[in-house]
């Protein structure tokens, strides 16, 4: 059998993993044929975002001992169970190892410096990831033959049940039996507005920088001490923060105080950054679960969940929302009273307010919490409470005191600290909401407009924040002026008067900023209507594929993401039949599947590793008489390792 793997990031590699595994354990007739497997990215195991050679100032948002690509008891799957070492362990195991010393010195140094809750760099998971392909490859049994390419796949050609991959370098296409598609996030053309402000910037010799990963992007053009307007605040934000800093040689120093001062490099532009909320993402709480503890749901259970299922329709705010808001609201007060009180008490609260959960008012004040300490979500979701400000100094004043207020809860912990234990709920529940929204399962319109364009924004703002280091970082910058926040409601657009960007807020006086230079510090949305993907647009021009639409009784929504079927994923062509040898997961079939981008961590079921077992097992197992002749060309296992 020939299995083609596009893609060789995170999920690439998982596929990569779980065919090893169910070919080394798996039944007699799978164990005595032959497999090719064709390997295709255009760069080394770990794909684009997480290849080596990029930034050392770029980092993951999640902690070390969180990072894992293998299986573990957790994993509710028909496969093998083949463990391996988290990122933090693989790294703590090269401190004694010859591979160690042939490292560069700044990743010697982040190993050196590494504990189980550092943030790492995004290159040394590339690293890490290099390492687990090569250790399969290695340990490859001797029925399987891998075949690497550097190269992208442009397209597939499809005859009779026969697949012809097509790459971008190569003249002559590969045939498989069977292809994985995994291609995380891909380039994008501009939206309308986009390309009104790339032709204004065009036309006025100015600089527009769109939606893309900061590593992907080329900064030489922007030089010492010119003015940068930043269009967002969220994780991307806070690389291009770094890059413009420590990025060009200055440094962060702790002052007695603990507090960080900033000592410029001269080589540094001026950046003036807003968004609407006008604040950054909440930094994420110190890691105090571990590697694998999570919340236990106690109101979005599985037995909530088949309830939900089985209704005729289902809507986010009205049927899904209060239970996230009950999962939240209870382990902010359990905690707040179980520091106050001791944790019977807290235990006693807890089985309270499940049982008074429509008076919850009454049962708060009976735990003697005061309502100043209630959990207010208005003030969460905009602390500024839309209040003015009559001057950017003023709205950098309540800044810091806002940002310094975040470093402190963070320090209190994800755990032992009320509000950012109960933030981090958001994070440990992602599975119990995939459950209930994935493939259709709340209408279109609640789709769209309370879950798209309203929880999703919330909820990484929430709880998918950068390292808290990165917050004290950002207030020691807007203290030495190389950065100011706009405020509230910031307001970016073009002057055909000045043939300038413009930045300000409506919410703070005299705040309006003018620049040559505006970047939009964002990944592309997913869109395969916007995609410069040349494989996926090719596969919808011959009808191969096609967007998937959430059809409801009175609304549509045409989500921008890939049609696919349940697991095993596979691809859905234009007439609504999946292919039987074409699967797809991750990014582009954000729309089917909810937050596709987060990464696998150890001993939570990883929804990941449970779908990319599945697609392989469907591969292998699925149809055994359509295995065809075996290629006779071998790859050694030398040759195939990177």
């Amino acid at each position: 059998m020939k299995i083609g793997i596009v893609g060789l990031g995170p999920r690439g590699l998982s596929i990569f993993e779980r065919l090893c595994a169910n070919i080394k354990e798996g039944k007699n007739y799978v164990k005595e044929n032959d497999y090719d497997i064709y390997i295709f990215d255009p760069y080394p195991p770990g794909g684009a975002v997480w290849r080596k050679n990029q930034s050392k100032h770029l980092l993951m948002n999640t902690v070390a001992s969180q990072i894992t690509l293998y299986t573990d008891e957790s994993i509710d799957c028909a496969g093998p169970i083949v463990k391996g070492p988290s990122l933090y362990e693989w790294a703590n195991s090269l401190k004694q190892n010859e591979y160690y010393n042939g490292l560069p010195r700044h990743i010697q140094e982040e190993i050196k410096k590494m504990n189980p809750n550092s943030y790492p760099t995004r290159a040394f998971y590339g690293y890490y990831m290099e390492a687990a392909y090569n250790n399969l490859i290695t340990d490859l049994p001797s029925n399987i033959n891998v075949f690497l390419h550097r190269d992208e796949v442009i397209n597939i050609i499809k005859v009779n049940n026969e697949l012809f991959l097509e790459t971008e370098d190569s003249k002559n296409n590969t045939a498989v039996d069977k292809a994985v598609l995994t291609l995380g996030h891909t380039d994008h053309n501009l939206n309308q507005q986009g390309l009104d402000i790339q032709k204004f910037s065009n036309d006025h010799n100015l600089l527009y920088y769109k939606p893309a990963n900061p590593a992907d992007i080329n900064l030489s053009d922007i030089k010492p001490n010119d003015t940068v307007l930043i269009r967002g605040l969220g994780l991307n934000f806070f690389d291009y923060m770094a890059l413009f800093t420590i990025g060009r040689d200055g440094k962060f120093e702790e002052k007695d105080n603990k507090e960080l001062i900033y000592i410029p490099s001269g080589y540094e532009p001026k950046m003036v950054a807003g968004s609407r909320r006008g604040v950054p993402h909440h930094s994420r709480g110190e890691n105090q679960k571990g590697a694998s503890e999570r919340h236990d749901p106690i109101f979005l259970t599985e037995d909530m969940i088949q309830i939900l299922k089985s209704k005729d329709e289902v809507h986010f705010g009205r049927d899904l929302w209060p239970l996230i808001v009950n999962e939240v609201e209870s382990t902010y007060y359990s905690t707040y009273i179980r520091n106050k009180l001791g944790d019977e008490i807290a235990n006693n609260f807890l089985n309270d307010y499940k049982q008074t959960i429509n008076n919850k008012e009454d049962t708060l004040l009976k735990y003697r919490i005061n309502k100043k300490d209630f959990l207010n979500w208005d003030k969460i979701s905009h602390p500024h409470s839309f209040n003015k400000f009559y001057s950017t100094d003023e709205y950098h004043q309540w800044l810091d005191i806002y940002l310094k207020s975040d470093v402190e809860e963070s320090q209190l912990g994800n755990k032992a600290g009320p509000l950012k234990a109960a933030l981090d709920v958001l994070r440990d529940i992602r599975n119990e909401v995939r459950l209930i929204v994935d493939h259709g399962g709340i209408v279109a319109s609640s789709y769209e407009n309370e879950l798209r364009k309203w929880y999703t924004p919330l909820n990484a703002y929430l709880s998918i924040g950068p390292p808290v280091r990165r917050i004290e970082e950002m207030r020691a910058l807007i203290k030495c002026g190389l950065l100011t926040i706009l405020g509230p409601n910031a307001t970016f657009r073009t002057n055909l008067e000045s043939g300038l960007f413009e930045g300000y807020s409506p919410l703070v006086k005299d705040s309006l900023i003018k620049s040559n230079i505006l970047i939009e510090s964002r990944l592309p949305e997913v869109s395969i209507t916007l995609t410069s993907s040349k494989l996926i647009n090719n596969l919808l021009k011959k009808a191969m594929a096609t967007e998937y639409k959430i059809n409801s009784k009175n609304s549509t929504f045409n989500t921008g993401g890939l049609a696919v079927s349940k697991p095993p994923n596979r691809l859905i062509s234009s007439d609504g039949k999946p292919h039987d040898n074409i699967f797809i997961f991750g990014v582009p079939t954000e729309g089917v599947h909810w937050v596709t981008f987060a990464g696998v961590r150890p001993g939570v079921n990883s929804v990941t590793l449970m779908e990319s077992d599945s697609i392989s097992r469907e591969i292998l197992f699925g149809r055994i008489e359509e295995s065809v002749e075996i290629h006779e060309t071998i790859i050694t296992r030398e040759k195939a390792k990177v």
